[in-house]
């Protein structure tokens, strides 16, 4: 089983503060990786083509962004592009699958779930996993089988 955390070109991550009565929304981190890999990334990886620059490529390995001093909030808003580059097989145990992906905000998890670009290897997402089974490519921004990456917003 692989466990793999991709971020791609925008990152952006917003909270909304309980206590106000409008839920007014802060922005409190951003990045399109244009300028470097910033320290509050525990990865450095960094791949530039003609179309921008996204953290990674990544195999089993995990990112993780810290960020300290955030005001109190009530909600935590993330907000990215995810690039599935190379193979992912989903749900399936043939090989070296499955390969999950997964999202912890201050220690709880927050979404697991697997993505397949793999024709014929179901995938959990939108759904968790292990429950979700939908057709490859499921939930995609435009891909088109046979090429890559594909991309989730």
């Amino acid at each position: 089983m692989r466990a793999r955390t991709l971020w791609s070109s925008t990152l952006a991550i917003a909270l909304l503060a309980a206590a106000l009565p409008a839920f007014a929304e802060t922005l409190v981190y951003t990045t399109d990786f244009e300028n470097g890999v910033e320290p509050v990334w525990s990865r450095t990886e960094l791949v530039t083509r003609p179309s921008g620059s996204f953290l990674g490529n990544f195999g089993p390995e995990s990112a993780t962004l810290s960020l300290s001093g955030l005001p109190s909030h009530g909600h935590v808003t993330l907000d990215f592009d995810l690039l599935i580059i190379a193979t992912w097989d989903g749900n399936l145990f043939q090989g070296v699958g499955p390969d999950i992906f997964r999202i912890h905000v201050d220690g709880t998890n927050v979404l697991q779930t697997t993505f397949s670009n793999v024709p014929g290897s179901p995938q959990a997402y939108p759904d968790s996993y292990p429950d979700g089974d939908h057709p490859a490519f499921t939930g995609n921004d435009g891909f088109v089988p046979g090429t890559r990456p594909a991309r989730y917003r």
